[in-house]
């Protein structure tokens, strides 16, 4: 949906004379399409001819992920009860068959299927498919990391917090480890960072990003950095060739300095952050941040530089019954794109009446 007025953006240079600003974001928004075509938001909404939703999970979802093949689309969900739930679409229909909406759009909410699984008790807070889409990875609250094969359908535990770390301590975020076909990089609700192997189920190492919970960790398309987001106010940005490779129980713990070297560049926000993602070619990262600001910075892996960022004003604060809004760059899986288009990002919205934007740097 279009913002009734448009974000407000503005342009924070670094306090270094020498370094150039970025340029303030530009009004412009348009959709990802497959032609590569900047088509303006004006001609681009009649287009959207379907619309519709369907109830697959029945409590609050906290994660999604969606098949990397189209043929048919397969979308899963997470909620705060433990359940995944499962719809998929098919890749082409007769709209002609489709009931008509009151804004003359296509209901298409009768098709597919769904279907859902009870994993945990807890909330689910991470999805994402393998890339060969055979496999289904999910996190949780309840400590532990599941695998589902999609093809039988059936889940499998690899690993488990075990006693060497405090009740209070849970899982939040996992990502592949960047050139690794069988460890996970696993952020935790007290701002350690756990490497995990799939195979054996156990801790290769750890180290204390943050002093707080780590709310989602991003690999760089290089594989040669991660950025991590935080309830400490901060975003940072670490070299995976520095990563420590081995690890000791620290029981009670509370906290404890950083045992790799220190990270790569500091992204200091005012408020916490729920997400920092890098856009398709690694040179820009979005964060968004509990302050009511969307922010895109160059990615800098020079410690001694400083950043400067485009920051737009956006309504971010959801409460407590709605999740968290997380800022991402567009990436289309299989479709080659010019410069200026790596940079569309996208956030949901909680200003009236609700919405998604879509921006442009």
């Amino acid at each position: 949906m279009l913002p009734n007025s448009p974000p407000k953006v503005m342009s924070t240079p670094s306090s270094n004379p020498s370094k150039k600003p970025l340029l303030p974001i530009p009004q412009k928004v348009s959709p990802p399409l497959s032609s590569l075509l900047v088509v303006d938001i004006a001609q681009w909404i009649p287009k959207v001819s379907c619309s519709g939703c369907i109830k697959v999970v029945p409590e609050r979802i906290y994660s999604m992920a969606i098949h990397p093949q189209t043929n048919p689309l397969l979308v899963a969900v997470g909620d705060k009860g433990g359940k995944i739930g499962f719809w998929s679409l098919p890749a082409s229909f007769d709209q002609s068959t489709l009931p008509v909406l009151e804004d003359g759009k296509r209901d298409i909410s009768g098709l597919g299927t769904s279907w859902e699984f009870q994993i945990s008790n807890e909330p689910v807070t991470r999805l994402f498919f393998q890339n060969d889409g055979m496999s289904l990875y999910c996190c949780s609250y309840d400590k532990s990391i599941k695998r589902l094969d999609v093809e039988t359908k059936k889940f499998e535990t690899f690993f488990k917090l075990d006693k060497n770390f405090d009740e209070d301590i849970f899982l939040h975020h996992c990502v592949p480890f960047p050139n690794s076909e069988h460890s996970f990089l696993v952020s935790l609700s007290n701002g350690e960072i756990l490497t995990i192997d799939e195979r054996s189920g156990k801790i290769e190492s750890c180290f204390q990003a943050h002093t707080k919970k780590v709310n989602t960790i991003d690999v760089h398309p290089s594989k040669s950095y991660i950025l991590t987001a935080s309830l400490a106010r901060s975003v940072k940005l670490w070299d995976v060739r520095k990563l420590p490779k081995t690890w000791e129980p620290h029981f009670h713990e509370r906290e404890k300095l950083p045992t790799c070297l220190d990270c790569l560049h500091e992204y200091e926000h005012s408020l916490s952050v729920n997400s920092a993602f890098f856009n398709a070619t690694g040179e820009m990262i979005v964060t968004t941040c509990q302050d009511n600001h969307l922010r895109v910075f160059p990615t800098i892996t020079e410690p001694e530089k400083e950043d400067c960022c485009a920051s737009i004003s956006h309504r971010n604060q959801t409460g407590k019954w709605l999740t968290k809004l997380m800022a991402l760059f567009y990436k289309p899986l299989g479709v080659k794109m010019k410069n200026n288009e790596v940079n569309y990002f996208y956030c949901g919205s909680m200003q009236e009446p609700r919405q998604v934007n879509v921006l442009l740097l």
